[in-house]
């Protein structure tokens, strides 16, 4: 997840260290156009459809499976060299799936992952410098 107390740490991971954000919950939709030509049934069946492919409504409809495959698909298609999960305080039904993605990333793709248990809205829990000294510090063992 992004966070949203400090936006800014998404500049500061590319121009500090070099890193990109492939996607977060919020922002890897990739469904389908509505067909808006056909007949209203048509229309409304390809808004229900899209509505259902958005991240977290499709994560909360199915277990973690969808969202455990989705990450280990984007990884590879990405070339990715590492996985930063942050863990937002608030989603409980998601708190064993940082220990199955972190052994699919292992064992599927072969990157490592860091795991950051924060509050994306509020950052007394974790402020933004030990955000960026964990992923500092992360980076560095990648070298």
């Amino acid at each position: 997840m992004i966070i949203f107390f400090d936006l800014a740490l998404c500049e500061w991971l590319d121009r500090e260290l070099g890193m990109s954000i492939l996607f977060d919950i919020f922002n890897y939709n990739f469904a389908e156009p509505i067909d808006t030509t056909s007949d209203l049934e048509t229309m409304l069946y390809g808004m229900a459809i899209k509505t259902m492919e958005a991240p977290m409504v499709k994560q909360s409809a199915e277990f973690y499976y969808s969202f455990i495959d989705e990450c280990v698909q984007l990884a590879k298609e990405f070339s990715a060299d590492c996985y930063v999960f942050t863990s937002h305080i608030g989603c409980k039904q998601f708190g064993s799936v940082p220990q199955i993605l972190r052994e699919a990333l292992r064992d599927e793709v072969g990157i490592p992952m860091l795991l950051i248990d924060l509050d994306v809205g509020d950052k007394r829990m974790t402020s933004g410098k030990i955000i960026k000294d964990k992923i500092k510090l992360f980076a560095q063992t990648l070298l």
